[in-house]
């Protein structure tokens, strides 16, 4: 046990990477593989959450219109941060490696989790294979595109 804690006596932050990108990889794949109701019940759910917040801030919105937007916005959403996450720790994780080759496998992997969550559906009572799986590949790239770009921003800044 002491091996895996630093001076301080805390996990490292890689440890802390990996488990938080587990702990979403089960949040997309719960969101992926809810039933067509309790999907529909869940994103309605925070739709309201979300417009009655926006009410208190003054603004209105059609919530049919609202609603739709946010199931297509979720899936992008939704996989941008399992990039964001995943390319994280498995940049801290092989450090010593080539960025490219670090962010060409945080790719793939989550271009293929992001299909596996949809290809999943299909033995889901009331979901479908769709469309939006160009979404959520779309955004788990994002995702990683983003880290891969802080990454090059912070290594230009110290040379």
């Amino acid at each position: 046990m002491s091996k895996c804690l630093n001076r301080t006596g805390h996990a490292p932050p890689i440890i802390l990477l990996w488990f938080l990108t587990l702990l979403w990889l089960v949040f997309c794949l719960y969101l992926s593989w809810q039933t067509g109701e309790e999907t529909s019940q869940f994103s309605q759910l925070v739709a309201r959450f979300l417009l009655d917040l926006l009410g208190k801030l003054g603004l209105q919105l059609d919530s049919q219109q609202f609603h739709a937007g946010l199931r297509l916005f979720a899936h992008f959403g939704v996989f941008f941060v399992m990039g964001l996450l995943a390319s994280a720790a498995l940049l801290a994780t092989l450090a010593q490696h080539r960025g490219r080759t670090v962010f060409g496998i945080a790719s793939i992997s989550c271009a293929l989790i992001a299909v596996l969550a949809e290809i999943g559906k299909l033995g889901v009572p009331g979901r479908h294979l769709q469309w939006d799986v160009s979404l959520n590949v779309i955004g788990a790239l994002a995702g990683v595109a983003a880290v891969y770009t802080i990454q090059r921003l912070i290594r230009s800044v110290r040379r």
